[in-house]
């Protein structure tokens, strides 16, 4: 089980990590292109798997940070799906 400052770094990683792509970037040897939809449905997936987390959470701290971390990947998959819509219409 988690603890409290274990969920308080985690939670400050994901908190860093907002400004910053949270899947593969495409680098020029790979030329891997990211599926932006399937990141931000990934992220909303992640979302809902901490929300029942939380709602099974005995603890108040616990559930607290069950749904920041739901909060986070909510903005995340927000953030996807603003950067497939941009592609769609420069595409």
């Amino acid at each position: 089980m988690w603890t409290s400052a274990g969920f308080t770094a985690l939670i400050s990683a994901v908190s860093e990590s907002k400004g910053t792509a949270s899947r593969v970037r495409p680098s020029q040897e790979s030329k891997r292109l990211v599926d932006y939809a399937e990141e931000a449905e990934r992220h909303r997936h992640m979302a809902e798997e901490y929300r029942t987390m939380a709602d099974g959470a005995a603890d108040d701290g616990l559930r607290r940070h069950y749904r920041k971390l739901a909060e986070a990947y909510d903005e995340l998959a927000q953030n996807e799906d603003r950067v497939a819509r941009h592609l769609k219409r420069t595409n």
